[in-house]
């Protein structure tokens, strides 16, 4: 589970109100983003290329496209079961993070 130190680190310790904003505006920003989790995963677990390569681009994808915070918790109908109220965002943020897991877990078992 180093994928885990290294993405804690990558997507919540070094990322700042500038990058947070700068993902969601720019590419530059999400490329950027997506490169420091990879770097941080790659310090952790010293995983080859075709790896990281992975990482970014799974990473890159989940976060542009707001995979975990807007698709996933609307396609599968999270949130209020009587109010018919949205999904709250702490659990948005919980299927991101579990989906960036999924996926580097998947990951690791590429040999």
């Amino acid at each position: 589970m180093n994928y885990l130190m290294g993405h804690l680190l990558g997507d919540i310790l070094l990322q700042n109100k500038w990058l947070a904003r700068k993902k969601i505006e720019t590419y530059y920003g999400i490329i950027l983003h997506s490169g420091i989790v990879s770097c941080s995963i790659w310090l952790f677990t010293k995983w080859n290329f075709s790896q990281i390569l992975l990482v970014f681009v799974t990473h890159f994808l989940i976060d542009k496209f707001s995979i975990g915070k807007k698709i996933y918790p609307d396609l599968i109908g999270q949130g209020n079961l009587y109010t018919n109220e949205k999904a709250p965002e702490w659990l948005r943020l919980l299927d991101d993070q579990i989906l960036h897991l999924l996926c580097y877990w998947l990951i690791s078992l590429i040999k």
